[in-house]
């Protein structure tokens, strides 16, 4: 048996491993001879599973579609790059990318594009995509903008960021989506720049979309057990000062909205419908996914979650440019926000408790300093979020004595 963290590798960096596993895909699809692929662990059976379950969906499509898909860039120098010596790290990305969808839609009735949003790179992401863009002819297939180029912005709701230095993703996957929109695609996807999704699975969103009337997927690596969410070893792990953080994170969660995976890097949208939610956006940064996901499901249409296969690209992750503390803050307050926003029944109260006592980073660090509360001392990682464990009102006595309200 193979060490995790080799295929988790070969699945993010190996480019010829996915080919082949398309290749045994269309083999199953359409009852040819193998082709030889030696599925070698649980990610590869899995893979080939939501690969073949997709194509057959492309096929129940039967009208013209046109299909967005955005992702934001910001420090991606390394991942856009191919692998080398010099680049250990380097996913070639934009190539995974086509690769997945031309796979995907080849003989279908859908249309495809990808719009890829510098959201002001310190390293020129934009630059660095627009010249494998044009080395590898793929103008037709790959749109590249920049979010700073635009400012000051006078539509909704990029007219209430202030400069791209207070967009953390936010800014650039709504962009985007407005630009394929105006390009005339009647369906948006947003996804993440590096290869932890694979898009030969967005078949199965798009005909949830189109054939069972849904305006919104929602991409969620968690509703089957051992499916969806492959870590890397070479993540660190889990942090016990980071306990309390979580354990009010997946309180406020179960308050939010019934997707269980908001952050999920897969999400597909009607396009119109898609527009009436970016408009009452007002969140740009690292919660950007909690509004979107609270005002959805607050308007009442039809939405609805699929599975979703993500491996952990942990090399060059925004986290560690950004900090623990920062993102954990934007987190914490971005969650709180939109369940005061968009929820207006009786699950405000936690949201309400952590608004007016997390209000800056230095709050954060002593949460994260804090001892226990005794009820958690023991308490297994699978059990953080358990509301059984302390109560609101235990929850305020003792975030009122380590952070002060």
């Amino acid at each position: 048996m193979e060490d995790k963290s080799v295929w988790i590798d070969r699945y993010l960096l190996d480019h010829s491993y996915m080919r082949r596993l398309m290749a045994e895909a269309d083999a199953i699809i359409s009852g040819s001879p193998s082709a030889g692929v030696a599925l070698t662990n649980n990610l590869d059976y899995l893979m080939l599973t939501t690969l073949v379950q997709s194509k057959i969906a492309v096929a129940r499509i039967s009208r013209p579609v046109n299909l967005g898909v955005v992702f934001a860039m910001w420090r991606e120098s390394k991942r856009l790059r191919e692998r080398s010596h010099d680049n250990p790290s380097g996913e070639d990305c934009l190539r995974f990318k086509v690769e997945a969808l031309e796979w995907l839609f080849s003989s279908s009735s859908v249309k495809w594009k990808l719009y890829a949003v510098d959201d002001g790179c310190p390293e020129g992401s934009a630059g660095i995509a627009s010249e494998i863009v044009r080395r590898n002819g793929w103008e037709s297939k790959i749109v590249i903008s920049e979010l700073v180029s635009g400012f000051p912005y006078r539509s909704l709701p990029l007219e209430f960021l202030a400069s791209a230095d207070d967009s953390i993703k936010g800014g650039a996957i709504i962009l985007g989506a407005q630009t394929a929109i105006s390009e005339g695609c009647n369906f948006v996807a947003y996804t993440d720049c590096d290869n932890s999704v694979h898009l030969g699975q967005i078949g199965a969103f798009l005909a949830k979309s189109i054939v069972d009337g849904d305006k919104a997927v929602f991409g969620d690596r968690t509703l089957d057990p051992g499916y969806g969410l492959w870590w890397h070893p070479g993540r660190t792990d889990f942090d016990p000062r980071n306990a309390m953080l979580l354990h009010l994170k997946r309180l406020m969660e179960q308050n939010l909205c019934p997707a269980r995976d908001v952050p999920s890097p897969l999400k597909l949208f009607e396009a119109c419908y898609l527009t009436e939610v970016i408009d009452q956006i007002r969140t740009f940064d690292f919660s950007f996914d909690y509004d979107i996901a609270c005002c959805v499901f607050s308007s009442g249409v039809r939405a609805s979650a699929l599975r979703c296969l993500a491996v952990d690209s942990v090399e060059n992750s925004a986290w560690q440019f950004i900090g623990n503390g920062s993102v954990w803050l934007q987190k914490m307050r971005g969650i709180a926000n939109a369940i005061l926003t968009y929820r207006k029944d009786n699950k405000r109260a936690l949201a309400e408790l952590l608004w007016r006592t997390i209000e800056e980073q230095s709050d954060i660090a002593k949460i994260q300093e804090a001892p226990l509360p005794e009820a958690m001392r023991q308490l297994p990682f699978s059990s953080l979020g358990d509301p059984r464990v302390l109560s609101e009102k235990d929850l305020e006595i003792w975030l009122g004595l380590v952070v002060g309200t």
